[in-house]
């Protein structure tokens, strides 16, 4: 068995002052970029109909604040 080998088994972070294993944080970023890329790979792109029926639909939040009549500036 050679020394690479050997190392390669060896949990560093053990030596750490850092009380979260190193080992597990890399481990947790690397599943979390591979959640990514699959969400993404099976992400639906909506079409060009879809996205002017949703510009066309508006935004239902304007509805609740009135306009503001302030517009243009009123000289006084």
């Amino acid at each position: 068995m050679t020394l690479e080998q050997e190392l390669s088994g060896i949990d560093f972070s053990r030596f750490s002052k850092v009380q979260d294993s190193l080992l597990a944080r890399i481990n947790n970023l690397r599943a979390m970029k591979n959640f990514k890329n699959d969400f993404m790979r099976n992400t639906e792109v909506m079409s060009d109909e879809e996205l002017e029926e949703v510009a066309a639909a508006g935004n239902p939040n304007l509805k609740k604040f009135p306009p503001k009549n302030d517009y243009p500036p009123k000289l006084k």
